[in-house]
């Protein structure tokens, strides 16, 4: 059994969990190691295994946390926003925020790090997943009712996803005001509307 939250235990399992994000995402996955992760949380190696059984097990956990923690945020994002454009736009604008905020890194590990694990544990992150995908279909089913969006949802979802996570390559530590400012591009883009002046960023 695995501590409850809220315990000491718990305590000390979130900052494992915590510290192992930090590593996995400026590291990468392969190059840290069990000791690494005691080190930077803490504790001794052993008492990693504790908690988790393996370090595959810990890579499972901090994507499930990354994706339950951005889907519950984006979805209290869009409470009360009324209307087709401004739902997509803080659709678009909350992802980004998701992967450029303080918890970025857990979705950057889940971009990069998922293909890792074993294909039941993938399997059971796409029910997840699938949540996600509906929400953006009933967003964009908006957008389409409305006449905002001409292609099919699928299409525009997949692209509008693609553009949005390929910004992790492309923009680094941005702060909210160029946050903003990026969705508002994208925005504009996906709807093929006139574009606002692009934040300075890379062309590269």
């Amino acid at each position: 059994m695995r501590p409850k939250k809220g315990t000491i235990e718990g305590s000390r399992q979130d900052a494992l969990i915590e510290a192992s994000a930090r590593l996995f995402f400026e590291r990468g996955f392969d190059r840290t190691t069990v000791r690494d992760i005691a080190r930077a949380a803490g504790i001794t190696s052993g008492s990693i295994f504790y908690h988790f059984a393996t370090k595959e097990e810990i890579l499972a956990a901090i994507i499930e946390i990354g994706m339950r923690r951005g889907m519950g945020d984006i979805e209290r994002s869009l409470e009360g926003v009324t209307g087709a454009r401004a739902r997509l736009r803080m659709l678009i604008l909350s992802h980004l925020r998701a992967l450029h905020g303080p918890h970025g890194h857990y979705h950057h590990i889940w971009l990069r790090e998922m293909r890792l694990l074993p294909a039941e544990k993938i399997a059971g992150f796409k029910l997840i997943s699938r949540g996600y995908r509906n929400l953006w279909r009933g967003v964009v089913d908006e957008a389409i009712a409305e006449g905002l969006v001409k292609s099919d949802w699928r299409i525009f979802r997949r692209v509008a996803i693609g553009a949005l996570n390929w910004t992790t390559f492309w923009v680094h530590g941005p702060g909210d005001e160029k946050i903003v400012q990026i969705a508002d591009l994208l925005v504009a883009t996906l709807l093929n509307e006139a574009s606002p002046l692009p934040p300075e960023v890379s062309d590269e």
